[in-house]
């Protein structure tokens, strides 16, 4: 369910700032710009902007990381590209993988 939240969340913010000042209880800390390895390739996808938050709610805390794309298929196709060989499939969304340190899928035009 907090997933669910989280994602619903995630898409709500996506006129100008990508992440919403507050996630269920936690909140939002100091926003970061994501440098681009390999900008040539991100402007073929479409990238729109990037955006790092770190969000807290008392002792825990995780930290949020999007790319957001002109349209869904730049978002596809990033998430492809970016899939590490070792994740696992997750039931976050269609389009979602699980890694060792956290969870990678694309929603929308958007990859978080």
């Amino acid at each position: 369910m907090l997933r669910s939240l989280i994602v619903f969340a995630f898409a709500a913010g996506a006129f100008g700032a990508i992440f919403p000042d507050q996630v269920g209880t936690f909140q939002k800390g100091p926003v970061k710009t994501i440098s681009i390895p390999d900008q040539a390739l991100y402007d073929e996808y479409g990238l729109d902007a990037t955006e790092q938050a770190e969000y807290t709610a008392g002792s825990q805390q995780f930290i949020a990381t999007a790319w957001r794309f002109r349209d869904s298929t730049g978002a596809m196709a990033m998430f492809e590209a970016r899939r590490p060989s070792g994740a696992t499939p997750a039931k976050t969304a269609k389009l979602a993988v699980q890694t060792s340190d956290g969870l990678i899928f694309a929603f929308g035009n958007y990859v978080f």
